[in-house]
């Protein structure tokens, strides 16, 4: 998953160890030695580590690194919606109450998704950003727990989910995708946000 924009990460870090040069070098009033290349090379690899840590928790969110940096969507919060599966009948899909929990740093993202009868946890994902085609998609394969009073019925199982991401304006106001399981199971999940 390609989260930033490597051109634009590259002059950021260049930048960071210029400015720690310059700090270095006029501030300490020291010689070029040995030495002070090495101090050097450690205060500016610890700088970029430390930005690098608080900038994948928390400032890549901020909307002003969107688009020229950071190039994942933030989807992080509560989403609700409905599940249309043909779990039990293949002629007459049904409609279940669903509710998805998304958490995600700018490096992770975790999938939970809860209905009445099970609760499934996303083991890998992935955003497919394609541009030109003004597409934005997140999938994910994920493993489905249902309540043990359920499992005489529906077995743990697992599945995979491609949701599009729908936009209005800047803000990202639904997921709607569709999703397959190992127990020749399928549907359709229409999800709005309703909280961060």
């Amino acid at each position: 998953m390609k989260n930033v924009n490597s051109k634009s990460l590259l002059w950021i870090v260049l930048c960071i160890a210029l400015a720690v040069f310059v700090v270095n070098h006029f501030y300490y009033d020291k010689q070029i030695t040995l030495s002070y290349l090495f101090n050097y090379l450690t205060s500016s690899v610890s700088l970029i580590t430390i930005l690098a840590i608080v900038f994948n928790r928390y400032l890549w969110k901020i909307s002003i690194f969107h688009k020229w940096f950071v190039l994942v969507p933030n989807l992080n919060g509560k989403w609700e919606g409905n599940i249309s599966s043909n779990w039990k009948n293949l002629e007459q899909p049904q409609q279940v109450k669903t509710f998805l929990s998304i958490k995600q740093s700018l490096s992770y993202i975790s999938c939970v998704m809860t209905t009445e009868e099970m609760k499934s946890r996303s083991i890998t994902t992935d955003f497919k950003m394609d541009t030109d085609n003004q597409k934005l998609e997140l999938s994910y394969i994920y493993m489905s727990e249902p309540e043990l009073n359920f499992r005489e019925k529906s077995p743990i199982h697992y599945g995979a989910i491609i949701f599009d991401i729908i936009k209005s304006g800047n803000d990202i106001i639904q997921l709607k995708g569709n999703y397959w399981t190992d127990r020749k199971s399928n549907g359709t999940i229409i999800l709005d946000k309703i909280s961060k």
